[in-house]
């Protein structure tokens, strides 16, 4: 009897833990929009992995959003650095599944900065839109196509920004 009573208290404990455990997770969910900036990053499975996916929310217009892409470079081909641009296939699905394509180049250009987050030589970002506004709030996806397998990126990172809405910069409706 003596063991009964024990396990019911055991399991009273983990309910309240759970509980506990569920409500933080509400409360950061409930969160996820209402964000200054915002990262994720899709880390390559192999070399030949060139496809990353990103998932993310938008505020209804007038926020203004600032995207870029971010990646780090390793490996020991270092003439490949010097190039310019690495051409990308973009597809974004709105919340409502309408699906818009386009062809651009991520700037390989690496940056030698002060951020104690990059790496001289193998970090670089990329500028992708400025001015980023929808009338369409909710959860977007995002998939990348880079079309240089032997870029040597241990993954694609996606930055977004909520600027400042400033009236020099390009306003791209998406």
């Amino acid at each position: 009897m003596a063991v009964l009573q024990w396990l019911s208290r055991q399991v009273m404990r983990l309910k309240s833990v759970s509980a506990f455990v569920l409500f933080l997770s509400s409360l950061s969910l409930a969160s996820c929009g209402d964000y200054d900036e915002y990262y994720c990053f899709d880390r390559s499975e192999s070399k030949a992995d060139t496809v990353y996916s990103f998932s993310f929310e938008l505020l209804p217009a007038p926020v203004e959003y600032e995207m870029s892409f971010f990646a780090r470079f390793v490996g020991g081909n270092m003439d490949f650095y010097t190039d310019e641009r690495i051409p990308m296939d973009i597809t974004v699905i709105s919340p409502s599944g309408r699906k818009y394509v386009e062809k651009t180049c991520f700037s390989a250009s690496l940056q030698e900065n002060g951020n104690e987050f990059y790496v001289g030589r193998r970090d670089a970002v990329s500028p992708y839109r400025s001015g980023v506004k929808t009338d369409e709030p909710g959860i977007w996806t995002m998939q990348v196509r880079m079309s240089v397998p032997h870029a040597f990126m241990t993954g694609l990172g996606l930055w977004i920004e909520k600027s400042g809405g400033s009236t020099n910069k390009k306003d791209r409706k998406i």
